[in-house]
């Protein structure tokens, strides 16, 4: 059961050595995702098929964002087990947010559709842009949603209000993700417009890589930038000035190495 494409994923991984020098964040990621590749597909292709209603694709979003955050933090994870268990600790708020996401997500699309085949005058411009802001802002607070769901022990109105403040944390940074997925979604369809492989190959390597390569990439690549600010405006601060606090669920969040005592709890790790 624990095994998927031929891997366990109940063994646990080699881990991290103690005092090994860190890399820079960069290669880093390349170094996680490449050791946890097998992982981050299967992970992907569970995140697809929930995905695939609006109702359930908030469970696939705060399974994945569990898996994800512990290779983040390079953290053994099970994938099966962990996945369902996050579904079943946060099924509530994932499937609240799961629904309204792609909701508003829609309307957005629509309004910008709804001004662009307006004549061009200024109000029909400025509702273009303004529905692109918002397309823009949106798409990058659900980078972090799915983690502040996870992680905290919110409402669900604070954790959107949140997610709206952390996104213009590094809002260049947010958009830059954005761009790079942007060109991942053109580049197919520009060579099969273009005729540059054949056609019956560049269906196979869409399908293919749509289905298995990018949901994991994409996930990994959201979590590994997401919980990064997460962790420097809201985690380290409070346990700076608490060094004492949550000792036990900080080192199984994976931001501690060692236990000693145990005082009050600011989060409530939910994954």
């Amino acid at each position: 059961m624990a095994k998927l494409f031929g891997v366990n994923y109940e063994k646990e991984g080699k881990g991290v050595k103690k005092n090994e020098p860190q890399k820079k964040a960069f290669f880093k990621f390349f170094d996680i995702y490449f050791s946890n590749f097998w992982k981050f597909m299967a992970v992907g292709v569970l995140q697809l098929l929930f995905g695939c209603t609006v109702i359930l694709n908030g469970f696939g979003n705060v399974g994945a964002a569990y898996i994800m955050r512990a290779a983040t933090n390079e953290k053994h994870s099970f994938l099966l087990h962990d996945f369902f268990e996050t579904i079943k600790k946060n099924w509530k708020q994932a499937l609240v947010a799961g629904i309204f996401n792609v909701l508003f997500t829609t309307l957005l699309v629509f309004d910008f559709y709804f001004f662009f085949i307006q004549k061009q005058n200024t109000f029909a411009i400025v509702g273009m842009a303004l529905a692109m802001f918002l397309f823009v802002v949106f798409n990058g607070m659900k980078y972090y949603i799915w983690q502040l769901i996870i992680t905290f022990d919110f409402k669900i109105t604070k954790i959107y209000k949140n997610a709206f403040r952390l996104f213009f944390i590094k809002p260049f940074r947010n958009m830059l993700i954005q761009l790079l997925f942007g060109v991942c979604y053109a580049l197919p369809a520009l060579l099969f417009y273009f005729k540059i492989i054949p056609d019956t190959i560049m269906v196979g390597i869409y399908v293919l890589s749509a289905m298995l390569f990018f949901p994991g990439f994409r996930a990994f690549l959201i979590t590994f930038n997401s919980f990064r600010v997460i962790r420097k405006i809201m985690i380290d601060p409070y346990y700076a000035a608490h060094p004492g606090a949550d000792l036990e669920k900080r080192e199984a969040l994976g931001i501690l190495e060692h236990t000693r005592t145990e005082d009050e709890t600011i989060f409530e790790d939910r994954g």
